[in-house]
């Protein structure tokens, strides 16, 4: 259902949020900042 896809993807959007990399490119940490902006994560 779609609720339960938006559960999902809040889920995983936390995990991101929350989950830092010690080793990642300027691509890949710029990526997720984006996602993140866009999806309210401040």
């Amino acid at each position: 259902s779609s609720l339960s896809l938006s559960s999902e993807i809040r889920r995983s959007l936390d995990a991101i949020s929350t989950r830092t990399r010690r080793f990642e490119d300027i691509y890949s940490s710029s990526l997720r900042f984006r996602i993140l902006r866009q999806h309210g994560y401040n």
